[in-house]
């Protein structure tokens, strides 16, 4: 297997790891979430617009820790 195509296995498989560990993550934050728009707003919608700085602000912090952590493993490469 050429050295190249190699690299691109392992990065691809890599990549797949991250996501699914990343996908988990997140989907752990969600019932918090709505439970902080359940106590204050008394919905579970997730579209509560009395919460929308508050669901900007979380939505802001993931992509900002997404972006942090794909720049951190592309300088080590």
């Amino acid at each position: 297997m050429p050295a190249f195509e190699a690299f691109f296995h392992s990065m691809y498989d890599y990549l797949e790891k991250m996501y699914k560990e990343l996908l988990k993550k997140v989907s752990l934050m969600a019932p918090l979430l709505i439970k902080v728009e359940e106590i204050l707003v008394a919905t579970r919608t997730q579209k509560a617009q009395r919460l929308a700085s508050y669901y900007h602000h979380w939505e802001r912090k993931l992509f900002e820790a997404i972006g942090k952590n794909i720049m951190e493993h592309n300088l080590l490469y």
